[in-house]
């Protein structure tokens, strides 16, 4: 029996159909790297007629503290609906959606099928970040509470570096996001990055780690240039997600016009005040769609020329299965939480080794 031992790097870009066995060491969180995981093994030319994918599952105390597994039960059940049988990692079940897997088994557009899963199901936080905020959590509780109802902390650390640099958290709404900003010993100070997961780690310490002596006036110079910077690249980031979210909005589809053109034809013909506030709001939601599964199922309406009370039943339908009801009206907030300004919610000083 031909095995491959999968890693999130092991195989990766190769078509492996020699091997009939999947044994996945670590269990990512992401369903969908699992499935791309299989595909590089189940392909078109294996001469093997069963394919097998066996788990590492973490020891019981330690998936008590991280629960790993039951966040990659809840994503796949949560995915099944989306892509079918192969989305069901552990116990299969519904209908394949040959467009998503050829796509994902292809390697070509798995950026793609993950937007269009995420724009659904909606997407989860970084797991090591998530992992030791849940830590933290169960040992100080008081301090998680402490720390909720203050805004704009900053402290100092220090760091493993012959220069120093600033941690700012912008936040705006419900995005927040954290940029590092480092002050060369030539001068100046410049963005090094914002990438979550690196300044997460680099910031991590022991609680009781004692706060570094910055000369305050160095302290308020450069955490005030360092907001500078952050400021700006988050007023860029802010520019980025609003223009995606319109793209998402107004994305060309007949199929999606069909649909919205006929519930409209429907409150056109009704008097009852709900009714036309229900289909108006079926309407508004139907215009945000962008998914691909979704757009098809419109396709298929539209090929079918369903029209009036059965058409409403069958939108309906497709906003309850996919809850897009809720994602409606989580855009909807988010919308009114931009009205917020967007500020510092925290920042530490990282101090260099003299």
């Amino acid at each position: 029996m031909d095995v491959l031992f999968a890693t999130d790097v092991a195989g990766e870009g190769v078509n492996l159909q020699d091997a009939n066995l999947v044994i996945n060491y670590d269990l990512h969180w992401n369903p969908l790297r699992l499935i791309q995981r299989i595909g590089r093994v189940d392909r078109l030319g294996s001469g093997h007629d069963d394919i097998y994918a066996l788990n590492f599952l973490p020891e019981t105390e330690l998936e008590e503290e991280l629960g790993i597994v039951d966040r990659v039960e809840s994503r796949v059940q949560e995915i099944s609906s989306v892509l079918g049988e192969d989305g069901e990692i552990l116990s299969p079940e519904d209908n394949v959606n040959r467009s998503y897997m050829e796509d994902i088994y292809a390697e070509e557009d798995i950026e793609k099928v993950e937007d269009d899963v995420n724009e659904i199901i909606g997407s989860d936080d970084l797991i090591g970040p998530a992992s030791s905020l849940q830590d933290l959590k169960q040992e100080y509780p008081d301090l998680l509470s402490w720390l909720d109802d203050r805004d704009g902390i900053r402290s100092a650390m220090e760091w493993d570096r012959e220069y120093d640099g600033v941690v700012i958290v912008y936040r705006q709404g419900d995005y927040t996001t954290p940029y590092l900003v480092t002050f060369p010993s030539e001068g100046g100070q410049e963005l090094a990055t914002q990438e979550k997961d690196t300044i997460v780690e680099t910031i991590t310490c022991p609680v009781d780690e004692p706060v570094a002596s910055v000369d305050a006036e160095t302290f308020d110079s450069r955490y005030e240039r360092a907001v500078q910077v952050a400021r700006t690249e988050f007023g860029d980031d802010m520019g980025k997600r609003r223009q995606f979210q319109r793209e998402a909005r107004q994305g060309a589809s007949i199929d999606r016009d069909y649909v919205v053109d006929e519930l409209g034809e429907v409150a056109s013909s009704v008097e009852n005040t709900d009714q036309q506030q229900t289909l108006a709001q079926f309407q508004d939601i139907v215009e945000t769609v962008s998914a691909d599964q979704i757009l098809d199922e419109f396709r298929d309406l539209r090929n079918e020329e369903v029209t009036g009370e059965e058409l409403v039943t069958a939108v309906r339908e497709i906003i309850s299965r996919y809850n897009l009801q809720e994602k409606y009206e989580e855009r909807q907030e988010w919308a009114e939480e931009q009205e917020e300004p967007p500020h510092v919610v925290a920042g530490m000083y990282l101090k260099g080794e003299e």
